[in-house]
């Protein structure tokens, strides 16, 4: 059986960080590898007490040590933990993936990448996203339903989500590249979705296991998590680049209340009972599968307690960005259907 682990560089909710960790461990994982972005002694405690996760405290002297200084751009600062962690696994495959993404397989993964012949360099997880009923309110961070990508290269969102189209690539409101598990000791470097050089690897798309991408773990974090680039500090230029995200950014950008940000994410991340009906007869609409990472660090580490709901995680990054959450003006408690 290959031995097999991930790397993650992470701000998010010791909750969800528990969870994440105690998710892969029991799924099969050897390491689990945590760069805290902001460090964080009291949430590093806490995942030490689930076994084989190793956290990296990402303070000043590691930069110092990994660059010379803190990058401002979040992909360079994974793309940096991701390749110092590939170089140091000692697993014989190695997974860069995000701490909203876990892994699932319908067999065994370490079995899957045991049959691999020597010469497969690396493995492609396609993706599966989080989207949210309209009309009922999440309790827990992992509620809700899978949406598939729509198959094929032209946008045929629009024949199913109308002009809500715009703000999804293939049917996504996050990515459609899903995430790829490397081969350790090879010259392969990290990139955040695949290697750079994945033309001259040899890559395998796996049938068997696939990313479940929680893209915004509640309503508010979904919003929060786009009103940055729209209207906050780390604001993009949204007409570099023309595609779904950029355009669902720059018309965030231009609503003049937050209720315009929820009709937004209304049409991008949640579906009608008549749309979901549509796309699972179409197979483009999933359960989530038997998920349980709640119980898995019962198991794993029974006295780290996790708040997984949803007012838990908000009050969390209300508390951890409280200036920014100000300046943006977002209320307290925002409704979520109409």
């Amino acid at each position: 059986m290959s031995s097999w682990g991930t790397v993650t560089l992470a701000d998010e909710p010791p909750g969800l960080l528990l969870a994440f960790a105690a998710h892969h461990v029991a799924m099969g994982a050897s390491e689990v590898h945590i760069f805290l972005d902001r460090p964080d002694p009291a949430t590093a405690t806490l995942l030490q007490m689930v076994p084989g996760v190793r956290v990296t405290q990402c303070d000043r002297a590691f930069w110092e040590a990994n660059g010379g200084r803190r990058l401002k751009l979040q992909t360079k600062r994974q793309e940096i933990v991701g390749n110092l962690a590939y170089a140091q696994a000692g697993v014989e495959w190695l997974a860069h993936i995000d701490a909203d993404e876990f892994l699932y397989t319908d067999g065994n993964l370490s079995a899957e990448l045991s049959y691999l012949p020597s010469e497969m360099d690396a493995v492609l997880f396609p993706v599966r996203e989080r989207v949210w009923r309209l009309d009922s309110q999440p309790s827990t961070i992992f509620d809700g339903l899978l949406r598939v990508p729509i198959p094929g290269k032209v946008n045929t969102a629009f024949a199913f989500y109308g002009p809500a189209a715009r703000f999804l690539a293939r049917g996504l409101s996050g990515h459609t590249a899903g995430k790829t598990i490397m081969r350790t000791g090879r010259s392969i470097g990290v990139g955040i979705h695949k290697p750079p050089e994945l033309a001259q690897l040899t890559v395998l798309e796996s049938s068997l296991t696939r990313v479940l991408h929680f893209d915004g773990l509640t309503p508010f974090h979904w919003i929060f998590k786009r009103w940055r680039y729209a209207i906050g500090p780390e604001k993009r230029d949204p007409t570099r680049r023309v595609n779904a995200r950029h355009t669902l950014i720059s018309e965030l950008s231009e609503v003049p209340s937050f209720r315009g940000a929820v009709n937004i994410y209304q049409q991008a991340a949640t579906l009608s009972v008549e749309l979901e009906g549509t796309l699972s007869a179409l197979g483009l609409i999933q359960p989530l599968p038997i998920f349980a990472p709640a119980a898995a660090l019962k198991r794993l580490a029974p006295d780290a307690a996790a708040d997984l709901s949803v007012e838990g995680f908000d009050a969390w990054i209300r508390n951890r960005n409280a200036s920014l959450i100000s300046a943006l003006e977002l209320p307290e408690n925002p409704v979520w259907t109409d």
